[in-house]
């Protein structure tokens, strides 16, 4: 059994009965595939009470169907298997199944899953609280779902046929960092320009995987009146990024709120791990100090 796995479960370290007395024949209906030294087994359907009282005669057999088709379990071991993964309103719905291979009931807390594919490329991550599924029989198997939130779906699409479930087993490890390359540039800069951009963005720091940045390079003013900012935009994650309607504002060295405008910006496509350099141009209007001080300044998304 995995430490990692041991760390995560709960309930009683006694050795109990792998019938139980008070236990219904669904919950004893598991099948000893092997008996060697290490059983090989596939687990009953485990329903907490209420589900059991609330859940069909036909959608129970679904399930039965379900377990015939998904791997046994070592004795001793906890395993997860994905039914379905599709994407619905943004987030990403997934079905699986927690079978427990242990003779005691186990029950889950805070567990940290990973979605991947058959080269262990991490599809989507996330922490769930699984407390409310509730304690596993002996040798039973839950029906579980959960729905991972947008911003921890890696990549653009989840291939129907090539994915996986799997507990992650080192969450604290830190994300990948990255370096992005510039892939875009207002269409008026020369080479010259070009390149003092690439330096610049090589000497930043490097971003997370996943994470959305924003980097002041230069503000000014125009002729008009017109306060023209130019932001590097680095995009840490495997899709690409557009952003619309979104509120921004400039602070300069001295702290104090420059300008303010709601922009649109339909046309900025941020490509997957890469960089781009855009121009917002806050109009004369929106302008709330005339004499600003950007020796230093900041940009910031008004909440």
């Amino acid at each position: 059994m995995l430490k990692f796995l041991r760390e995560l479960l709960k309930g009683s370290d006694k050795d109990q009965n792998t019938q139980k007395a008070g236990q219904t024949e669904e919950q004893q209906n598991y099948k000893i595939i092997e008996d060697g030294e290490r059983k090989v087994i596939k687990p009953g359907l485990s329903l907490p009470k209420e589900m059991r009282v609330k859940t069909s005669g036909l959608a129970k057999q679904y399930m039965e169907e379900d377990l015939e088709a998904l791997p046994p379990v070592k004795e001793g071991d906890i395993n997860i298997s994905g039914v379905y993964a599709y994407k619905n309103a943004g987030k990403l719905e997934v079905s699986f199944y927690l079978q427990n291979g242990l003779n005691r009931p186990v029950a889950f807390e805070k567990v940290p899953l990973m979605l991947i594919d058959s080269q262990k490329k991490v599809l989507a991550r996330q922490v769930f609280d699984l407390s409310s599924v509730g304690a596993i029989d002996p040798f039973g198997a839950r029906p579980c779902k959960v729905f991972f939130a947008e911003e921890n779906i890696l990549v653009q699409e989840i291939p129907k046929d090539d994915w996986r479930l799997v507990f992650e087993l080192n969450p604290r490890k830190v994300q990948p960092e990255l370096k992005v390359e510039l892939t875009t540039w207002p269409e008026d800069y020369t080479e010259e320009q070009v390149l003092q951009v690439k330096q610049f963005l090589a000497q930043l720091p490097p971003i997370k995987a996943g994470e959305l940045n924003f980097t002041p390079y230069q503000c000014q003013f125009n002729a008009q009146g017109d306060l023209i900012a130019s932001v590097l935009l680095r995009n840490g994650a495997a899709k690409e990024v557009r952003l619309e309607g979104i509120p921004l504002l400039i602070k300069d060295a001295e702290q104090k709120t420059t300008a303010f405008y709601h922009f649109k910006l339909s046309d900025c496509l941020l490509k997957p791990q890469s960089a781009v350099l855009y121009n917002l141009t806050f109009p004369a209007e929106s302008v709330l100090e005339k004499e600003p001080n950007l020796s230093k300044w900041t940009l910031e998304i008004k909440k």
